[in-house]
């Protein structure tokens, strides 16, 4: 199935998660267990398509984050209240189908709270530690896309194909092309949303993040240089309980490697 055919074949459906009208996207029924999937910062349900149309195993629903996407703008950007907004997002998905797999990148991890350790949680990407690069350009992202016009530069088309390139760790026309379909639907993410996405960046910072969390898998790209930890041993500690993989990629690894890690995870 081709990412086009997988999206038009997406079913919206609104509800509210922490006092934030959220959008989850819901594939055909196809008589299989639902893995709930989570995006991260600065995009939207379009970046985990590609992971989701190679799905064999569940029926895929893709969640935007508040403030992405055509999820609504909440009021709070802080961590305790990003973990009880995923904490509903499960409560209410777990109520209307039957739940097997709840897999999270980049971003999305920070929203795992200790509830959902029980569940076979998975994490792709986690960013435990920032690289010292990345947390310099969230900062200096932070200052310039509070004024329109830079937010409006920054959602440029062109601008956000070269954004998501160089997080790529493979960089051949095939991946570019992937990165180009995600930047063209994320392209109408608003000037509003633009702000209250960099007032989240302060949780990115937040020490000892995933303590107490307990993935069953966590798997991360071999080139991820927005981690500070980027081999196996590195992101041990944080994960001393969890089963460990590493799969060719970057950060933006569910795109380039989408259906070895479909596979990995059994989606």
């Amino acid at each position: 199935m081709t990412k086009e055919s997988f999206k038009r074949n997406l079913q919206c459906e609104l509800f509210m998660a922490n006092s934030v009208q959220t959008a989850a996207f819901v594939s055909p029924d196809n008589n299989k267990p639902v893995s709930l999937l989570v995006h991260g910062i600065n995009g939207s349900h379009f970046g985990l398509v590609e992971l989701a149309r190679h799905a064999q195993e569940t029926r895929p629903i893709l969640v935007d984050l508040p403030g992405h996407g055509q999820s609504a703008m909440p009021k709070w950007h802080d961590l305790a209240n990003l973990r009880r907004w995923l904490d509903d997002v499960y409560s209410y998905i777990v109520k209307n189908y039957t739940v097997s797999k709840i897999v999270l990148h980049s971003f999305g991890c920070y929203a795992a709270s200790k509830s959902l350790n029980r569940y076979d949680l998975n994490f792709l990407c986690p960013v435990a530690t920032p690289a010292k690069r990345y947390t310099l350009m969230a900062r200096i992202l932070g200052r310039v896309l509070k004024f329109n016009l830079t937010a409006r530069i920054y959602n440029w088309l062109p601008f956000s194909i070269w954004r998501g390139t160089l997080l790529l760790a493979d960089k051949r026309q095939a991946n570019r092309h992937k990165i180009a379909y995600v930047a063209k639907h994320d392209a109408c993410t608003s000037t509003a949303q633009r702000h209250y996405q960099m007032d989240l960046l302060g949780i990115i910072n937040t020490l000892h993040v995933f303590d107490d969390i307990v993935p069953h898998m966590v798997i991360i790209g071999h080139t991820d240089k927005t981690s500070a930890d980027r081999t196996l041993e590195q992101v041990r500690p944080y994960f001393p309980k969890t089963q460990l993989r590493e799969v060719a990629g970057g950060h933006l690894a569910p795109i380039e490697n989408a259906a070895e890690i479909s596979a990995i995870i059994g989606l």
